[in-house]
């Protein structure tokens, strides 16, 4: 068997993905606490999540794990799915407002709307 063969049918192909993964979250957690107007959508950490449980869920059946580990992987995955989805739908809902709108509506500080 070749090593790339091996590597991936162990799930040390698996592991690196997590591993970099891990390291993706983290990295955009902290350019999120430096920098937070970078980093509003809280639908990546979403995303990331679910990838990272689906790979969870990979390395398990490639492992032989106990089938709840899967499973239950599998639901986390799904869970994070939703939350993604969630924040795109409400990204796409809610109209999108210009600086030079957004300051215009605010009108001077202090100030009370009609």
């Amino acid at each position: 068997m070749s090593w790339i063969a091996e590597f991936v049918s162990s799930g040390r192909m698996v592991e690196l993905i997590i591993v970099f993964i891990l390291i993706e979250i983290v990295a955009l957690l902290a350019w999120r606490s430096r920098s937070p107007r970078l980093l509003r959508k809280p639908a990546l950490l979403g995303n990331l999540l679910a990838g990272l449980f689906l790979m969870i869920a990979v390395r398990a059946a490639l492992g032989d794990w106990p089938w709840q580990i899967v499973a239950t992987s599998l639901s986390a995955a799904f869970v994070a799915h939703l939350a993604d989805l969630r924040g795109r739908i409400r990204e796409a809902m809610t109209p999108a407002i210009g600086p030079e709108l957004r300051s215009a509506t605010r009108g001077p500080a202090g100030a009370r709307r009609p």
